[in-house]
């Protein structure tokens, strides 16, 4: 193995993302050039603090009900939303569409209501005179959703996208009822109910 082949396996074995190569214009030991690419990654959401009949799994990224029985159960997000627009997509599956799960954002330094949408088509408003978006039919009856849920702390709203009926609602948020920094949180009820995070990404 010559020198250059030696280099490059004692490199990748403490910094896999150097890059090693030979200039043949030059001589001797300037031959030798090494850089090293600084990744560039976005923490994902997770699942973190949890209260009741809760199960995490797969890296924080799953939540399940556990039972044995029904019971309210919350799971919140382990990151905070103060600055910017935020793009959380997510899978929901209910065992029974008779009974609830919602999906919502709360307040990390101050105890309230939450802000969000009940998968019996309801939604949970602190601030009653936000304006909301009408036409809301858009869970009853079903037990599989895939939503896009955009926190934006900027303009001070919430909205999501729903997969499968293409329809997106919005609530107004009133900062004096929830401060930042906001959290994600879910709500599950019935056994074996089940909340996946897929992907989660800044707005561009």
């Amino acid at each position: 193995m010559n020198t250059i082949e030696e280099l490059k396996c004692n490199m990748n074995s403490v910094a896999p993302e150097a890059k090693i190569y030979e200039d043949s214009t030059v001589t001797l030991i300037g031959k030798l050039h090494v850089s090293i690419l600084k990744a560039k990654t976005v923490e994902d959401e997770t699942f973190g603090e949890f209260y009741g009949s809760i199960r995490i799994e797969n890296n924080g990224r799953v939540a399940v009900h556990t039972g044995p029985r029904q019971s309210n159960a919350h799971v919140r997000g382990t990151k905070e939303y103060t600055t910017g627009k935020h793009l959380v997509r997510f899978s929901i599956n209910k065992r029974n569409a008779i009974f609830n799960l919602s999906f919502n954002i709360i307040s990390k330094s101050t105890s309230c209501d939450p802000y969000g949408w009940y998968t019996d088509d309801d939604i949970s408003n602190p601030d009653h005179s936000c304006m909301i978006s009408k036409d809301f039919d858009d869970f009853k009856g079903e037990t599989s959703f895939e939503l896009e849920l955009t926190i934006d702390c900027d303009q001070q709203k919430i909205s999501y996208f729903n997969e499968r009926t293409k329809k997106k609602h919005e609530i107004n948020v009133n900062i004096k009822i929830m401060p930042f920094p906001w959290q994600l949180q879910f709500e599950l009820f019935d056994c074996e109910d089940r909340v996946q995070l897929i992907s989660s990404r800044p707005a561009s």
